[in-house]
């Protein structure tokens, strides 16, 4: 008979209960390993469908992997899995290196190397080369591994090691697994199934907490007049139950005797250092633990609170003005009126705060689980997002990560989105996505943005979802819903065109919209009326990577003229005079008045721009994309570009001064984002702009646009 290993059998249950195909990349992010090991498992998978006489896997590429039979094939699949003893755990060198982790902070005895060899069953060599990753992954917080006749052990500061078990947690839980453990999700997401480190890690806390320390958190909620994220409440009380478990073990911040009474009391502490609603919360551990905590523990849970998306006390940084800039940046970049949009300042805004509290207290964060979505389908939006957070990093010396840079573009796209309008019947859906708000409110703005404003779209969290089901037709999530009465569809944050089909039939108005197979299947059959298919499965393989995962290009890519159909002969010049950045601009403007592209009021119109916003148009060191609102005053898609002479500054700061000037003029808020993406790979390229620069022919810079 042929077995599977724990992984094997997850993947196959995953795929089992999925409500469509499932990439493999997907089913690697889930499992926490790499795509090669997902597809041994489907093989093993394969293997043992066949040999209980089940129909196998269907590997469709571009599109994912799915059970081939019928509701009942898949009924009988699942009640074979549930019985089945699995194979013994077999770890990746990665999950190695964190069960070792893990057995280092629990510290629950000596704990040897014999002891370690035989508890992930490894050989000596294999030990030696996994201290050593160990040793490197300590030291990122300041920690140091020690060998010595007592054992294995970390050494190092308590509040450095808090940090790297939350940097620990961050890898081995994905946002499902944490929303499981909680009381208040247990009837709203699967039970967590995740083998090796994922279990493991339960060892450093004690899921008994994980109530009461949830109350405390909702409770905090109420009195700081915020409300958390899904993944934030978890990530919080996951935080605050490790704490609950150092703390019981002896290992406090401050020392035990530095406040021999209650835990700060409101009068001991500065005005403002922190939060009323922090300081109950460290009550009430101190109350549930019988124990005086140190004023070091009342820092450390402030500071937790302020990290994990929440702030809990005043903040000198502005980060609303932030926020402005930001979208001021974007805004000249895009060509499209961000600055005014409310809804994007304010969800910037609370992006910002504890992203920039997380970085500079050098705390680990959940990575952006669609980093790679948006920087390989939306460039132009990352690279945009990239641009604009300079201006974070010059005021407050704090340099965003790329995820962080991700859940910018994933605002803006979300701000995109909510200019377009498509008329739709009437009808409710309740949004939901417990990874955060950005996620959230682009999902949700996806939605309005395709259903149009007859459709009421509202954002709610998980554990709300079944209060709330009955205000909405439909339930539309980012992960699998469960016990709930109304219907649900689960979907990609991003909604690529088959998810907004299934959503469009799920709702009963989908207006004709096929599903991708029918749409496939009938194109199949009007190609074959009118010639010869020599390829059919090749043929259908293609539709279905154009049907099911290409980007919108309505809005994302703009579906109009690229880069190459607007930078020619015509509009780009070299070695131009300009005494002034007015000079520049209106030299680069004047390329689009004799192009036909504007007219002489929209060059005027940029300047006046600039004059009132400032500089933001000098994205990058040396270059500068000039552009005004557009409207009545541009004719059609237009771009040009001057090389001046001598450098002027715009009084950009450290990327004055500008020798490259790029313009351009659109009629409306999407037809230029095609070319502006092209524009942004060329601005991202050192090497292309070394080139511009030292180009001697207006025909020289047309090739390398071409």
């Amino acid at each position: 008979m042929v077995s599977l290993t724990v992984r094997a059998m997850l993947a196959l249950q995953h795929l089992l209960s999925a409500p469509g195909p499932v990439t493999v990349g997907a089913l690697a992010r889930r499992l926490r390993v790499s795509p090669r090991a997902v597809r041994y498992d489907l093989q093993a998978a394969d293997a043992w469908l066949r040999a209980r006489g089940l129909p196998r896997l269907r590997h469709q590429p571009g599109v994912g992997v799915s059970f081939a039979g019928s509701d009942r094939d898949r009924h009988e699949a699942l009640q074979a899995l549930s019985a089945m003893t699995p194979d013994v755990y077999v770890a990746t060198p990665r999950e190695r290196l964190q069960l070792l982790l893990i057995l280092l902070f629990a510290g629950e005895g000596k704990l040897t190397h014999q002891a370690v060899r035989e508890r992930l069953s490894i050989s000596k060599s294999t030990l030696t080369r996994t201290l050593g990753e160990a040793s490197r992954w300590l030291s990122r917080d300041g920690l140091r591994l020690r060998a010595g006749p007592g054992g294995l052990a970390v050494e190092g500061d308590e509040a450095d090691q808090r940090r790297a078990i939350a940097r620990l947690m961050g890898e081995v839980l994905d946002t499902e697994s944490r929303l499981a453990l909680l009381p208040s999700f247990r009837n709203a997401v699967p039970p967590m199934r995740q083998p090796g480190p994922a279990a493991e890690f339960l060892r450093l806390l004690d899921r008994r907490d994980l109530p009461w320390l949830e109350s405390c958190a909702l409770a905090a909620q109420a009195d700081l007049g915020v409300t958390f994220t899904d993944a934030a409440l978890a990530d919080l009380v996951l935080n605050l139950a490790v704490v609950v478990r150092r703390i019981r073990r002896g290992a406090l911040l401050g020392g035990a005797e530095s406040l021999p009474g209650p835990a700060a009391a409101p009068g001991d502490r500065p005005p403002g250092a922190v939060s009323s609603a922090v300081v109950r919360v460290a009550e009430q551990i101190q109350a549930r633990l019988g124990c005086a905590l140190p004023r070091g523990e009342l820092a450390y849970l402030d500071a937790l609170f302020r990290r994990l998306h929440v702030q809990a006390g005043g903040s000198a940084l502005d980060v609303r003005e932030l926020a402005r800039c930001i979208a001021l940046h974007a805004e000249s970049a895009l060509g499209c009126p961000l600055a005014g949009d409310q809804t994007l300042l304010d969800s910037l805004a609370l992006h910002l705060g504890p992203a920039l509290a997380r970085i500079q207290q050098r705390a680990p964060a959940p990575p952006n689980p669609l980093l790679q979505d948006v920087q390989r389908d939306y460039p132009l939006l990352y690279q945009v997002a990239s641009w604009a957070t300079g201006i974070v990093r010059r005021r407050t010396g704090v340099e965003l990560t790329p995820d962080e840079i991700g859940y910018i573009a994933m605002h803006l796209g979300a701000a995109l989105e909510r200019q377009r309008e498509r008329p739709t019947p009437p009808g409710r859906i309740l949004a939901v996505c417990p990874t955060g708000l950005a996620t959230g409110q682009l999902l949700a703005a996806r939605l309005q943005a395709e259903f149009g404003p007859g459709v009421t779209v509202q954002v709610t969290s998980l554990r709300e979802v079944a209060a709330r089901a009955r205000q909405g037709d439909l339930i539309v999530a980012t992960v699998p819903i469960q016990s709930t009465s109304a219907r649900a569809v689960t979907v990609h944050p991003l909604l690529p065109r088959v998810d907004a089909a299934r959503v469009a039939i799920a709702l009963g108005r989908a207006g004709g919209v096929p599903s991708a197979t029918d749409l496939i299947d009938s194109i199949m059959a009007l190609v074959a009326r009118y010639a010869t298919i020599t390829d059919p499965p090749g043929l259908r393989q293609a539709l279905s990577r154009l049907v099911t995962h290409r980007p919108d290009p309505a809005l994302w890519e703009g579906g109009q003229p690229m880069l190459r159909d607007l930078l020619t002969e015509r509009t780009v010049a070299l070695d131009v005079e300009a005494d002034t950045w007015e000079d520049a601009v209106r030299a680069a403007g004047s390329l689009l008045v004799a192009d036909g592209s504007v007219t002489p009021a929209y060059v005027e119109a940029m300047v006046q721009t600039i004059q009132s916003l400032g500089p933001y148009i000098v994205l990058v060191p040396g270059v500068a994309v000039a552009h005004a609102r557009y409207g009545a005053h541009v004719l059609r898609v237009g771009m040009s570009l001057v090389r001046l002479r001598r450098p002027v500054a715009f009084g950009a700061g450290e990327n004055d001064p500008v020798d490259l000037v790029f313009a351009f003029g659109s009629p409306d808020n999407a037809s230029h984002l095609k070319a502006l993406s092209g524009l942004a790979r060329l601005l991202g390229d050192a090497d292309a702009l070394r080139r511009l620069r030292e180009a001697t022919e207006v025909e020289e810079v047309v090739r390398l646009i071409q």
